[in-house]
């Protein structure tokens, strides 16, 4: 294997280089007698440089559906300088789930449309080569962690959409939890560091560590850049 990926380990703001991978479907209950539960999907953005990842729940697989889901990820995370995505061929050969995805999402039309819709906002959209799934090992990483909670969860329950999307943001906080650093067993130790930490300073389930900063630094934006700053070199 080759050297890492400068976007990989460069210091940058949460999602600036980021993927998409997409699992599925899943089934959303109406709770109307006699109406057929129907298909969603989950679109998962990880980024490079701080493993913190962003779930949307997206109704299908069209092209609109798609950008949907990235204006709604653009207006939560902040503008990202590059994208990447697998390619299509990674799916030659699948079962029909999977066929299903590669006849709309990586369609060529859609993948013109979709990286016209992203060059207009400034953002590299990028498919990595075909047949070389590991040059997404890291997004794959972040997916098979997503759908292992997300199937302990709602294996066998009939959930609505709304509850499918709070089930959802609930498994983002509990990924965002997770230690990025091994744990120590020194009590004066910092805490392990974890993706949470990048996006609001502490992991989503608790753990405030604004307080181990020093006294001396008064002003807010000074506590914010050190907070930063240690993040980084841990």
């Amino acid at each position: 294997m080759g050297n890492l990926p400068s976007s990989r380990i460069e210091p940058a703001r949460p999602f600036l280089h980021s993927d998409i991978n997409f699992c599925g479907p899943l089934l959303v209950h109406n709770k109307i007698r006699g109406k057929q539960p129907i298909k969603v999907y989950l679109a998962v953005f990880c980024c490079f440089a701080t493993k913190t990842v962003h779930l949307e729940v997206v109704g299908d697989l069209s092209t609109d559906a798609v950008i949907g889901a990235l204006k709604r990820f653009l207006g939560r995370r902040g503008h990202c300088k590059s994208l990447h995505c697998d390619n299509a061929t990674n799916f030659v050969g699948a079962n029909n789930k999977l066929n299903e995805l590669l006849s709309s999402l990586h369609a060529a039309k859609s993948q013109e449309t979709i990286i016209t819709t992203c060059a207009n906002v400034e953002i590299q959209f990028n498919f990595i080569p075909p047949r070389a799934p590991h040059f997404g090992g890291l997004w794959e990483a972040a997916v098979k962690s997503a759908k292992h909670l997300l199937m302990r969860c709602v294996a066998t329950a009939s959930l609505t959409y709304e509850e499918l999307q709070t089930v959802v943001i609930e498994i983002e906080a509990t990924l965002h939890s997770r230690p990025l650093t091994p744990l120590s067993s020194n009590a004066n130790d910092y805490t392990a560091l974890t993706p949470g930490h990048f996006l609001i300073g502490e992991p989503p389930t608790g753990d405030v560590t604004t307080n181990q900063l020093q006294a001396g630094l008064l002003t807010r934006w000074k506590l914010v850049s050190h907070l930063k700053h240690q993040l980084w070199n841990r």
